[in-house]
């Protein structure tokens, strides 16, 4: 199992536009958690297809204007 702070690393840095992720951590188990999630094998397709349902539905709308 993974966290959804791993899932949400791990997902943006599987974006070949994408270098590096500097997330913030206030303690060393959050700094831990943090760095694990780029030794993740890379997320399954159906999992992708649905963060890319949910993305496109609820979080484009209200911000991809911005760029």
């Amino acid at each position: 199992d993974i966290s959804c702070v791993q899932m949400a690393l791990k997902w943006i840095l599987m974006h070949s536009e994408v270098s590096c992720v500097i997330p913030g951590a206030k303690n060393t188990k959050q700094l831990e958690e943090n760095i694990s999630a780029s030794e993740l094998t890379d997320l399954d397709p159906d999992v992708l297809k649905g963060v890319k349902i949910i993305y496109e539905k609820f979080i484009k709308p209200k911000v991809h204007h911005r760029w």
